[in-house]
């Protein structure tokens, strides 16, 4: 982390995109209308990986700007920033767009749903909300779905799952988790779906792709 970013909070939420560029496109590129020669660069064949910071708290308020970094070039900017602060937020992309489930705003919990397009630079809200308010929900990409696990609705965890169908722009349930939990980690392996941790007890869960 460079000296320029000491605003960058450890409890923000990170999100690593891998977006492979046209050979005769630069909108992809790695930020920068500064410079002739580096837009010239990034229309070649080569991968841009991107890190972008959503939402998370700022001193004691949750925070909507999003940032991104360009490990090609060692810089950071700041990008459109949701439409509504957020604390806690769950973060995934799916198809090369960035969504942010629930959340907290310090008041209550949310349960809607921002999509954001790194090309257009745009935060959009046409996404149906969750069934239910809830933080800390953990959020991974699945078969060209995204699926939600747990959260905390405001009073206690839950083990609530959901699978949102960017086709059907439309949530579906599916079977919920045998415990309770918040501020999991989840990760998806052969066709699986494995959850680890929730508060402060260490427990792990395994779920079928064949939901």
């Amino acid at each position: 982390m460079t000296s320029e970013n000491k605003h960058f909070k450890g409890d923000e939420d990170l999100l690593f995109i891998k977006n492979i560029m046209q050979s005769d496109s630069t909108k992809a590129h790695c930020c920068s209308n500064t410079s002739s020669k580096r837009n010239k660069a990034s229309s070649k064949d080569k991968p841009s990986d991107m890190i972008y910071v959503v939402g998370g708290w700022s001193k004691d308020d949750p925070s909507c700007p999003v940032e991104q970094f360009c490990p090609q070039y060692n810089e950071w900017k700041m990008t459109a920033p949701m439409h509504h602060q957020r604390g806690d937020t769950g973060v995934c992309a799916l198809g090369g767009i960035i969504y942010t489930v629930g959340g907290s705003d310090d008041v209550t919990c949310l349960s809607s749903v921002e999509r954001y397009d790194p090309e257009r630079n745009t935060w959009c809200v046409d996404v149906p909300s969750i069934s239910s308010p809830r933080s800390r929900v953990c959020v991974v990409e699945m078969d060209g779905c995204l699926i939600t696990l747990g959260g905390f609705d405001g009073m206690t965890c839950i083990n609530t799952v959901e699978r949102y169908d960017p086709l059907k722009n439309s949530w579906s349930k599916l079977t919920p988790m045998l415990r309770n939990r918040a501020a999991a980690s989840a990760a998806v392996l052969n066709g699986q779906i494995y959850v680890v941790g929730w508060n402060r007890w260490r427990h792990a869960a395994r779920f079928s792709g064949a939901f």
